[in-house]
């Protein structure tokens, strides 16, 4: 009987801690898409030139900040066309991930 009661609260045990990991990874994974959704919300913002700043913090997300790099294409073609070059770093100054594109500026 106590060998059963033993096996029973084993089993139990790695239940809930199954359980505890599967909810840790599932926070996990809603905190980088909400990373995610907001640094793409700003690199659109800033390639529809809606805005002109440089670097700032992400929305919602405190110690998350990006930084956008504009330069020239140098074709006399495209004069105005920028390339854009937007870095997001987390909260420990490490890269999160980079993005480019172009954006034609008046």
């Amino acid at each position: 009987m106590l060998v059963a009661l033993g096996i029973a609260g084993g089993a139990l045990i790695l239940v809930l801690s199954a359980n505890n990991a599967s909810l840790r990874r599932s926070a996990g994974s809603r905190e980088d898409l909400r990373t995610l959704r907001a640094a793409e919300s700003k690199f659109e913002e800033l390639v529809a030139g809606l805005d002109a700043s440089l670097s700032g913090d992400l929305d919602g997300l405190p110690g998350w900040r990006w930084e956008v790099f504009r330069t020239t294409t140098y074709l006399a073609e495209l004069k105005k066309l920028k390339r854009l070059q937007f870095i997001v770093y987390r909260p420990d100054a490490s890269k999160a991930f980079e993005w480019g594109g172009f954006r034609e500026e008046e």
